[in-house]
């Protein structure tokens, strides 16, 4: 699988490359993700599967998280 996300841009939202397919891993909240989609935001998808985060609550804030999961409800609908 391609990962379409530069690795630069992965690192900085905190994940590292597990080794195989476009699986990456939070280094600090554990969280996983794969299936990458070419368009995905690196801390888009981080805030949104893993809100309790602290790593992205410290990089990103916690009203960027909100609003973020505020999305994820309205699209779930």
């Amino acid at each position: 699988r391609i990962i379409y996300q530069r690795k630069e841009d992965l690192s900085l939202a905190g994940f590292y490359y597990v080794g195989y397919g476009d699986c990456v891993r939070c280094f600090n909240c554990g969280g996983g993700l794969h299936d990458w989609k070419e368009d995905d935001d690196v801390w888009v998808e981080h805030s949104k599967w893993f809100p309790e985060c602290t790593y992205v609550i410290e990089q990103m804030g916690e009203l960027f998280v909100q609003i973020v999961q505020q999305l994820k409800a309205l699209q779930e609908k």
